[in-house]
């Protein structure tokens, strides 16, 4: 069946729901206004991490919740730039130069500018933080001449050099529990890897075969991301050891990578053939095998040109994928969100029904209105448009189900 799509004008916020064959997919844009350019990065909970771009070219971090209008500033007074690439448990990462001309800093914040932590190890003249994952953060410092793989407690004096001995170049890029994943330079070639806090604890995850490869998130016991094999680079997984390697490369498809898990689900990018020989990248996701691929830049408006997934989160049924898709009109990249909402909307408690159990879960959602209220429910189920409310839009979707009470 054919799809609606809708063009988006440029500091327009873009919404598009698309046609009923795939009903649950929804489209927006979260480029803030005032800004000529945005990426996203991160996802989990309500929020979304990223960075913008003003007219001048300063790029500064930044989180959303779900929508343009939520956009918050998190570039620390006095800096001159910054980006945000991870979030995680109300933290966020990245990297800022405190002054004109100076060196990235790796940071922490947790959710505002003003709560702004330099986690740059004392000695060290350059750092980056990647991933975050229950109080952790992790990303690389620049040790001497050397990059090495990092892993923070909160703080710059919590720093642990992940870098295995005898290696020469390491980055940590994803964390969670224990365990930490991202890549280490092997006999000149990067190999993927993974951690469990210590340098010595390190493991070699380069699939058989495979000329180099790289580790770029962990979750569930997951690791994605990407190995070259065959003469493509293939979006990846893994579970714990080289030999346990999956191949996600979607059949057809030219490169592809996997940045982001959660829930069993992997988000990523394929190069997807546009006639022209070269090929598109399109954002995408995945469920565990090359087969379950699905290419998510065919619910983006047809404004877009390419687009890259970056991370995902779910709860209650709803999926959220955050990345970037290339405005035609401007040329730019925007932050984008796509929202997968369950076939069964208003099914709140997950028993196949929409009934007054649910009723009753709506109405509390309904009285607290925002998703951001501590006291909301865990993912605010009751948010069935994802815009960040409870509220009577919200509440004209629930009837629908509600009506119909049998969701089969």
């Amino acid at each position: 069946m054919k799809m609606n799509r809708v063009a988006c004008a440029p500091a327009a916020a873009c919404v598009m729901i698309v046609g009923v064959a795939n009903a649950g997919w929804s489209f927006r844009s979260l480029q803030p206004a005032g800004f000529v350019a945005s990426n996203g990065y991160g996802v989990s909970g309500l929020q979304q991490a990223g960075s913008a771009r003003d007219a001048m070219g300063a790029s500064r971090a930044s989180v959303w919740s779900r929508t343009a209008a939520t956009w918050t500033d998190l570039h620390p007074a006095g800096a001159t730039v910054s980006f945000c690439f991870g979030i995680a448990d109300g933290q966020q990462v990245g990297e800022v130069i405190l002054d004109e001309g100076g060196m990235f800093h790796a940071s922490l914040w947790s959710g505002t500018a003003a709560s702004w932590i330099d986690l740059n190890p004392a000695g060290v003249s350059v750092s980056t933080a990647l991933g975050v994952s229950g109080g952790r953060q992790v990303g690389d410092a620049l040790v001497g001449t050397e990059l090495h793989a990092s892993l923070w407690g909160g703080t710059a004096e919590s720093w642990v050099d992940l870098n295995p001995a005898g290696k020469i170049e390491s980055i940590a890029m994803g964390v969670s529990g224990a365990n930490q994943v991202g890549l280490v330079k092997v006999g000149g070639f990067q190999h993927a890897s993974l951690w469990s806090g210590t340098a010595e604890s390190w493991v070699d995850l380069n699939p058989a075969g495979a000329a180099d490869s790289i580790a770029n998130a962990i979750s569930g016991g997951q690791i994605v991301g990407k190995a070259f094999e065959n003469g493509f680079d293939r979006a990846s997984i893994w579970t714990g050891t080289a030999a346990s390697w999956v191949d996600l490369k979607p059949a057809g498809a030219g490169d592809s990578y996997a940045f982001g898990v959660f829930g069993g689900m992997q988000v990523g990018e394929a190069k997807v053939d546009d006639g022209s020989g070269v090929g598109i990248t399109h954002a995408s996701l995945w469920s565990g095998s090359g087969a379950s691929w699905i290419d998510l830049h065919t619910f983006t408006p047809a404004n877009y040109s390419r687009s890259s997934a970056r991370g995902v989160w779910a709860s209650g049924g709803t999926t959220f994928v955050v990345g970037f898709a290339r405005n035609k009109t401007t040329g730019f990249e925007e932050a984008v969100l796509w929202v997968n909402t369950p076939a069964c909307v208003g099914d709140l408690n997950g028993d196949a029904q929409v009934d007054d159990s649910d009723f009753v879960i709506f109405v509390a959602g309904y009285n607290i209105l925002d998703c951001a209220d501590d006291a909301m429910a865990s993912g605010c189920p009751a948010d069935l448009n994802a815009d960040g409310f409870v509220d009577d839009v919200d509440f004209q979707v629930f009837v629908v189900g509600y009506s119909k009470l049998l969701c089969s």
